[in-house]
């Protein structure tokens, strides 16, 4: 998680654009690409954003989900129940 403080939406969205990439060539044949859908809550939602909107990664999903997305980090600042990790986040 250290590695993540001042690299959110950068290392995180990375590792999981190109592992479902990798994923998508190691099996293909198996997975149907136009059927790949990317979900996440919480820091998940942050994600799912992220990679939605990625140049790399935008048109590798059918459809994505957000439940209970992190989208606002001023937001989280005052609402959060773990204040020191955005703090860190938003201050690193």
């Amino acid at each position: 998680m250290d590695s993540l403080l001042g690299q959110i939406g950068v290392r995180d969205v990375d590792d999981c654009g190109m592992l479902t990439k990798q994923a998508l060539k190691q099996f293909e044949g198996i997975v149907d690409p136009t059927k790949i859908v990317v979900t996440g809550g919480s820091h998940g939602g942050f994600l799912t954003a992220w990679l939605c909107g990625h140049p790399e990664y935008r048109d590798l999903w059918a459809a994505a989900c957000m439940p209970n997305a992190v989208l606002d980090m001023n937001y989280m600042n005052a609402s959060t129940d773990i204040p020191d990790w955005i703090a860190a986040c938003v201050f690193n």
